[in-house]
């Protein structure tokens, strides 16, 4: 639960300038599933070291129910009805999804904005600098 706060909070200072969220969601869903993931491990339900850890997922992830655009106008509005399987084993392992985050058109070059949190001059480079953006936990 603690991780899932500070994540939340970290995002929520730094997400604006650093812009690495294309579709970052609800806190009460978000909190809902770090508490259920605490709720299983106290019952002894620990499904392994990804359990209760917040990921953010490159929006080219099919999500069921969630908006998948992969940054290309060909997917606007596009929400899935089934999850990719890595979305399904990252779900199955406790994980905790944050929301989607930016990529190039379906991540297929590397032309894309992004911003390094640690150091806004510096630019994070690649077909999907929304995953190293996105790299706000807190720190110690």
């Amino acid at each position: 639960m603690r991780l899932a706060e500070a994540t939340l909070a970290r995002i929520a200072a730094v997400d604006a300038k650093v812009k690495a969220f294309v579709n970052l969601y609800a806190a009460a869903e978000i909190l809902a599933a770090a508490r259920e993931a605490e709720r299983e491990i106290r019952r002894g339900h620990y499904r392994g070291p990804l359990h209760g850890i917040t990921v953010g997922l490159k929006d080219i992830y099919f999500t069921k129910g969630k908006v998948t655009e992969g940054n290309s106008r060909l997917y606007t509005g596009f929400v899935p009805d089934f999850d990719a399987t890595a979305v399904a084993r990252l779900k199955a392992a406790g994980a905790i999804i944050l929301g989607k985050v930016g990529t190039s058109e379906l991540a297929t070059s590397t032309a894309s904005e992004a911003n390094n949190p640690w150091d806004l001059a510096r630019t994070p480079v690649g077909p999907a600098p929304g995953p190293r953006r996105a790299r706000v936990r807190p720190s110690s």
